[in-house]
């Protein structure tokens, strides 16, 4: 039965939205509060949301805008009164399914409903369901990405000074422009320094600003990214490289609010929320002396902690066929494909350079491939360890190994580390799916497509 959300802060309306849809064979959840039934899409799936343009919190496009970056692959049916007719249509371009004006035909709804389902012979895509509007990197269906979500959504509605913990290439600065664009400051400027980048002597008026004259070359006045971020969002990327005196004056801008230009002694206030990232572990720098605790504790008002992407196996086939088509596309060739056995190398690599190592070696298979297909091949020119597969070769003999293909070997290789984890846990899935870092739905799904019996 075909689950259908509904969305509308009219309770009279869902009411009759309902009844319209369960009559015909739906089964049917209605939410007055947008952001309740955001919590909801996170804990069950649905095949359809329809929903209301004008509403408190946040908006149907708004609501539109966050299925889409959540990766859910859901058409929206939005309901709009005349008024709202053009902010409808410009929604379409986000993404919207279709619109509806209100008043509308019970029998109107409904074939929209069935449209979005596929049932009319319909088979289009619908344009909200397209990858490239999602944001790679920061989303996924990993349980460890599905588990960020709520905390997000509350650092989206804040205020508070944030720190973002990952290692490399993870996507904290992905993550600081998220929560910029989707939260209260989102009208005014997102501004990034990356104190790694950036040489020690500058970063003071890089930070503050300098008067002209203050030191050689300081031809004229100039603002720093405090002033410049005033209002908005200020991204200090890599805080941990910064050193302990400019510590000692970020901290005291953040606890009052005011910025004072190199070389000038009057004080300027400003407006600006911190949104901090590093790839250190802080708390190990205080440890040591390295970073200033009080420092720390203002910064870390809201933590994120993002996970590398060897923690997210349910994730990586997502991202890489998101690159590989994003990368098909900037480069105008026809819509490509994985030879066999190139998500299975994925899965089985650590990428200890997360991410962004995966996006830049899909990015130069793409380059490397001839034709409609990345092989393996292609991919060891883009710098891809292929060691990790050439070692697999070496554990079968040559009896094992005459004949057989790459994607071959591998699958004996997975089926072999698969079927021991298995009995070293006693045939319980959970613990086995453990053992090997993966979750267990991507445990099931390789069971099935390897034939393994499991004992009864």
């Amino acid at each position: 039965m075909p689950n259908i959300l509904v969305i509308d802060d009219d309770t009279k309306i869902l009411e009759v939205i309902r009844m319209r849809l369960e009559t015909n064979g739906h089964f049917v959840e209605t939410f007055s509060d947008p952001l309740k039934a955001l919590e909801n899409l996170r804990e069950k799936e649905f095949d359809v949301i329809v929903t209301d343009v004008r509403m408190p919190q946040i908006d149907g496009i708004e609501l539109l805008r966050r299925v889409q970056r959540l990766c859910w692959n859901i058409p929206v049916i939005l309901l709009t009164a005349y008024g709202t007719i053009p902010n409808a249509v410009e929604a379409m371009k986000y993404g919207a399914f279709q619109y509806l004006t209100k008043p509308f035909e019970g029998k109107e709804l409904l074939a929209e409903v069935e449209r979005a389902l596929g049932k009319n012979g319909n088979d289009q895509e619908p344009v909200g369901s397209k990858l490239e509007k999602h944001f790679p990197g920061v989303y996924g269906v990993s349980p460890k990405m599905k588990a960020l979500y709520p905390l997000l959504e509350s650092i989206m509605a804040s205020d508070s000074t944030v720190l973002i913990q990952g290692e490399s290439g993870t996507g904290k600065e992905l993550i600081a422009q998220m929560i910029h664009y989707n939260g209260k400051r989102k009208g005014n400027r997102c501004v990034t320094v990356d104190f790694g980048a950036t040489a020690s002597s500058l970063i003071e008026s890089e930070l503050f600003g300098h008067a002209k004259g203050a030191f050689t070359n300081a031809t004229e006045n100039r603002k720093g990214v405090f002033e410049l971020a005033d209002g908005g969002t200020l991204f200090l990327d890599e805080i941990s490289s910064l050193s302990v005196d400019l510590q000692t004056r970020l901290l005291r801008v953040l606890q009052e609010g005011e910025i004072k230009r190199v070389g000038e002694n009057s004080m300027r206030k400003v407006d600006v929320r911190v949104i901090a990232a590093t790839n250190q572990d802080l708390k190990e720098q205080v440890k040591k002396g390295e970073f200033r605790l009080d420092l720390y504790y203002r910064l870390a008002v809201l933590n994120i902690n993002l996970p590398p992407l060897r923690e997210r196996h349910d994730d990586i086939s997502l991202l890489a066929d998101y690159f590989l088509k994003n990368f098909s596309r900037k480069m105008k060739k026809a819509p490509m494909h994985w030879q066999e056995g190139v998500l299975d190398a994925f899965m089985e690599y650590e990428w200890p350079g997360n991410i962004r190592e995966l996006k830049n070696i899909i990015e130069a298979g793409v380059v490397f491939s001839k034709g409609e297909v990345v092989s393996l091949e292609d991919l060891h020119y883009a710098g891809f360890p292929t060691e990790i597969l050439e070692n697999g070769f070496e554990r079968l003999s040559d009896e094992d190994r005459n004949g057989l293909s790459l994607p071959e070997v591998l699958e004996l290789q997975e089926r072999e580390l698969i079927m021991d984890a298995l009995e070293n846990k006693n045939w319980v899935q959970k613990g086995a799916a453990e053992r090997l870092g993966i979750s267990p739905r991507v445990l099931n799904y390789k069971i099935k497509k390897l034939n393994i019996a499991i004992p009864s």
